[in-house]
């Protein structure tokens, strides 16, 4: 039996804390690389998909990663998938529910329409790359366990949230993490969930005053709706004994009058994370959507209430462990576990090392100088 030491490495690479921006999650250690990977970035600014030269500048990317796990349709999750898998050349394996499969076309290619055909810009991808990827993409069911490699474990679980919508629990031997989408309400999209809170109360108050929405994804997006009902909550799927929720009796499709726009949130606010951190007791916790100021204060509540590391998801954390070999098995489990089963005692020993860097520059590109030099 053989163990070393070896590193779980999570890092957001890129800019994690903003609603709607390039979203980036890392996960990997020194023997098995996993990426959870989502992004979309509507208002152009900067760069509009990831920079994959941050994971390999010359090897293929499909080495580098073991998998990709998509957790729902909305853009800022699957908006550069094509850009990953059709122009960068990744053609590793996809996971993701089958609704998110289903409904993920359709938002790509409007996102292309508004894009190419009214934006006119230049190399993006095509209708065709859509259909390509797609036929690329795994569909998982909940609950469902796969085993990607001898090592890399994941497993879907309900969200809410919108249609098809999963929390992944991600697992390397004896390590783990838990990616999480939340929603106070039932799981639906906004425009769908809007559509049952007004047919439900039409029906109660018996209002016979039709109600209108627009053509368009919604319309598109509720073929699926109803098609994939059994996906939603407990709820809507009881009311499916006596008919599906998704065939409005009181919702018109004509417009012919101006539409004004109402915010209505589709993500879990402070109270929602609790109950689940309270529910799962994990060790370490990041946040990832949410404004700077409101995320230092939930920061600060979960540390009071449940004593958990929550690391700064725009730096690099390590998480360690050791890896232990035993005939063609390896095992990644914690390093006090490791030294009871080979009847070792803990020493510690100290390394120095010098690293030089030629030029100076802002700390934090110096810090990943170093970072480079030294992983």
């Amino acid at each position: 039996m053989l163990a070393n030491v070896v590193e779980m490495l999570v890092e957001a690479a890129s800019c994690s804390l903003l609603v709607g921006r390039i979203l980036c999650w890392i996960v990997g250690c020194t023997w098995d690389t996993m990426m959870r990977y989502a992004h979309s970035s509507p208002d152009g600014n900067k760069r509009r998909f990831p920079d994959f030269t941050y994971i390999t500048k010359i090897e293929k990317l499909t080495e580098h990663l073991d998998c990709v796990i998509i957790s729902h349709f909305h853009l800022d999750h699957c908006g550069a998938l094509l850009y990953m898998s059709e122009m960068v050349g990744y053609d590793g394996l996809i996971y993701t529910t089958i609704p998110t499969k289903a409904i993920c076309p359709i938002l790509l290619e409007d996102y292309r329409k508004i894009t190419v055909e009214r934006k006119g810009e230049q190399n993006f991808f095509t209708p065709e790359m859509i259909k390509t990827c797609m036929k690329k993409v795994v569909p998982v069911t909940l609950h469902q366990t796969l085993q990607v490699d001898d090592e890399l474990e994941i497993k879907a679980y309900y969200a809410g949230h919108v249609l098809g919508a999963a929390m992944f629990h991600v697992k390397v031997g004896q390590q783990s993490f838990l990616y999480t989408v939340l929603n106070l309400v039932f799981a639906l999209g906004r425009a769908q969930e809007l559509c049952i809170l007004l047919e439900t109360y039409w029906d109660r108050m018996n209002l016979k005053v039709p109600i209108y929405f627009s053509l368009g994804l919604t319309e598109k997006a509720n073929h699926y709706y109803k098609l994939f009902v059994t996906w939603t909550s407990q709820r809507i799927k009881e009311t499916f004994v006596q008919r599906n929720m998704f065939e409005f009796k009181h919702i018109k499709i004509d417009v012919k009058m101006s539409v004004q726009y109402m915010s209505f949130s589709a993500h879990a606010d402070a109270k929602g994370i609790m109950q689940l951190i309270s529910q799962c007791e994990p060790r370490n916790v990041l946040l990832v959507h949410g404004e700077a100021a409101k995320m230092d204060f939930l920061k600060n509540k979960i540390k009071q209430e449940f004593s958990v590391f929550l690391p700064d998801p725009k730096r690099p954390r390590i998480l360690h462990g050791a890896l232990v070999m035993r005939g063609n098995k390896l095992r990644l489990i914690d390093p006090g576990q490791a030294l009871c089963e080979l009847g070792l005692e803990e020493h510690q020993l100290r390394f120095t090392s010098t690293v030089y860097v030629e030029k100076d520059g802002p700390p934090t590109k110096t810090a990943d100088k170093i970072y480079q030099l030294i992983k």
